[in-house]
């Protein structure tokens, strides 16, 4: 089993939702003692069109919901200067040159956030 690139959105044991995007071997890498995943597929950079495009499902969890998604989008983004591994992924595993995360639109599905 190798890593991929995943996302996952959690329940906290705090009872809030987070959009949570790493390299990963499995979704459940994700979750801390007490939180619950409410759903998971992959991801992936389109450098060109500034997109993080989200695709597919998990298959421990089911797919990702998309209730919610712009408000899940916006509350990372915030947290975007705390999340220094995911700096890394973009430069070292995809290449990307731009690694400010706020400079893309999120796409899943049919929406855009």
């Amino acid at each position: 089993m190798e890593k991929s690139l995943k996302a996952v959105v959690v329940r906290t044991k705090e009872r809030k939702l987070e959009l949570r995007i790493g390299y990963v071997f499995y979704h459940r890498d994700f979750l801390n003692s007490g939180e619950t995943c409410l759903g998971g597929t992959r991801w992936n950079i389109d450098e060109e069109n500034k997109e993080v495009i989200f695709y597919g499902f998990s298959d421990d969890f089911g797919q990702m919901p998309s209730d919610g998604w712009e408000s899940l989008v916006k509350d990372f983004k915030a947290d975007w200067l705390n999340s220094w591994h995911l700096e890394r992924i973009l430069k070292n595993v995809l290449k990307v040159e731009d690694t400010d995360i706020n400079n893309y639109k999120f796409k899943y599905g049919d929406k855009t956030a």
